[in-house]
């Protein structure tokens, strides 16, 4: 069973968000039982997989997420649910092992990559048989041309020195994808000299590297729903995690975006606020901060007040530049909660809220 963002399980996303509001008694607010698997359905999903100290923290209801789920509540109704993935095609010709076979080992050869090719066909075939979301992803390869991006992206993934534990979760996270995102974020990691293949290359290790290509993917997730805030809520999460989102990695990812996505100013915006904060040299009080004023800022213009918005965050970085600790003791410990609780909001209500604003938010920032 699978279920994850957006979903159209609504049953058993409806039987899910019921028995975590009976898991977690006191959590306040509780889920709404209305089946649609959204930001905070996802969340108390990662919050019973991060308890676990056994999952990996995706926020995606898996099968390994369910057998543990059921050690905590044995009669859960989820039991004998099942979601089946779309089945893969596999070309006609004889001998090929899974779909476009030919077709990537002739990227290989064309290359002189021999020994990778090797390595790339056991991987694949390994990955077929334990991964549902291998099949996922060779769904979404429609054409010769997307399997050849899909080669050059694993020896672009292999140049940049990750392993094959990495790339699969760089692979779980690209099987989210569809459409022009899934074939767009094919083409810009299957070219290691283009714009974004040379800062990706720039930032920090192999280890760091990983996890920003996730974080990136999963941005881009949210973003082609028009869940903008979501990346607040990512950044703030990285800087949790005591990865330091340098200048750098914050221009990455926006190449990365807007290399995939259509032109849109909301995207723009987004970076807009958060470089307004320029977290170079704050290490994480910087990185809290930052996150707690930039979606504190959606709700002031949700008030109406954003005439007197952007005088205050002008102040707030000047003190925060000035002592870093000094603001966050005065923010207080729940403040970077209370930021990455806003960040979760739904695209609905997001959307909402922008219909309301977008005028003012355009005028503010000179569109």
């Amino acid at each position: 069973m699978y279920l994850r963002l957006w979903t159209k399980e609504h049953g058993k996303v409806r039987i899910l968000q019921e028995e975590l509001n009976k898991l977690y008694p006191n959590d306040i607010p509780k889920l709404k039982i209305d089946g649609k698997y959204g930001l905070k359905t996802q969340a108390k999903v990662m919050k019973f997989q991060r308890s676990t100290r056994k999952l990996l923290v995706d926020g995606v209801f898996g099968p390994k997420t369910l057998a543990e789920y059921k050690k905590k509540i044995p009669n859960t109704k989820l039991i004998g649910t099942h979601i089946k993935l779309p089945e893969i095609v596999i070309t006609a010709s004889a001998g090929n092992k899974y779909k476009f076979h030919n077709e990537m080992k002739e990227v290989f050869k064309k290359e002189n990559k021999k020994t990778e090719w090797e390595q790339f066909d056991k991987f694949i075939e390994e990955g077929m048989k334990k991964h549902s979301f291998f099949k996922t992803i060779f769904t979404g390869i429609r054409t010769a041309e997307n399997a050849g991006m899909f080669a050059r992206m694993f020896l672009t993934l292999r140049a940049w020195g990750f392993n094959q534990k990495q790339i699969i979760t760089v692979f779980r996270q690209l099987s989210k994808l569809g459409g022009s995102q899934f074939t767009g974020t094919l083409k810009t990691l299957s070219e290691p000299m283009g714009r974004f293949g040379v800062m990706f290359k720039a930032l920090g290790n192999v280890a760091t590297k990983a996890i920003l290509l996730c974080d990136f993917i999963e941005c881009l997730y949210h973003a082609s729903k028009g869940n903008y805030a979501a990346i607040f809520g990512i950044v703030y999460k990285a800087g949790m995690r005591t990865l330091f989102w340098k200048l750098g990695a914050l221009n990455c990812l926006q190449t990365f975006l807007t290399g995939i996505l259509p032109p849109s100013m909301k995207l723009k915006a987004v970076f807009k606020i958060i470089k307004l904060f320029d977290p170079i040299g704050l290490g994480q009080v910087g990185i809290e901060s930052m996150a707690a004023s930039a979606t504190a800022a959606y709700h002031w213009w949700d008030k109406g007040d954003a005439g007197a918005t952007i005088p205050r965050l002008d102040k707030l970085v000047k003190r925060i530049k000035k002592s870093p600790a000094g603001v966050l003791a005065e923010i207080g410990d729940n403040a970077g909660k209370s930021a990455y609780e806003l960040s979760r909001i739904s695209s609905a209500e997001w959307a909402h809220i922008m219909r309301l604003n977008w005028r003012r938010f355009k005028s503010l920032f000179s569109f």
